[in-house]
């Protein structure tokens, strides 16, 4: 799945297992990448740093991201071992994290 695809679905998931979010915002890359050192200089001193840092995480995040799992399915299903599609397998990943990471229905989320 494109990374986009994540972006679009996990908010309703999130949604369906008690946890208010918000619906993604799309700002232009040109926009948020100028902004970023601007906020690692004068944004607030916590985040000072993780502005400093965000610019490695977005030249990855600028390159077209694709979660493919097309090896690993042919592997395991050529063993007798066929794996579900993500369709049915995300919605039970988000409610296993969401147990774990105690974020209780009601609760809100920067996500």
């Amino acid at each position: 799945w494109p990374l986009e695809t994540y972006v679009e679905r996990l908010p309703a998931l999130y949604r369906e297992n008690g946890v208010a979010v918000r619906d993604p915002r799309r700002i232009p890359w040109a926009f948020f990448q100028a902004m970023v050192p601007l906020l690692a200089r004068v944004g607030p001193q916590k985040q000072r740093t993780q502005f400093k840092n965000l610019p490695h995480f977005l030249s990855y995040l600028g390159s077209r991201l694709v979660f493919d799992n097309t090896r690993s399915r042919q592997t395991l299903e050529a063993a007798g071992v066929p794996l579900p599609p993500m369709d049915t397998v995300l919605p039970a990943i988000v409610r296993y994290y969401l147990a774990r990471w105690k974020i209780r229905p009601g609760a809100q989320t920067g996500v």
